[in-house]
């Protein structure tokens, strides 16, 4: 599961982050680009959290940050 986990996420990137009453996120996968928010599902996983300089994702059951 590990090997799938970290071959999945390695492609995900944190481009931006909106900071403001609601936050958003700027990811980048593959070539392309998303907006999202707290509770948003995207590309497999769903973003827990986003602060000022990180934001905090869920992968099948799995949570992880990305910078």
């Amino acid at each position: 599961m590990w090997g799938v986990f970290l071959f999945k996420m390695s492609n995900k990137v944190l481009d931006a982050i909106l900071p403001g009453d609601k936050p958003v996120a700027i990811l980048k996968y593959r070539g392309e680009s998303a907006v999202v928010c707290v509770g948003q599902e995207i590309w497999d996983v769903t973003v827990v959290a986003i602060g000022a300089d990180q934001v905090t994702l869920k992968y099948e059951g799995e949570t992880f940050t990305v910078r």
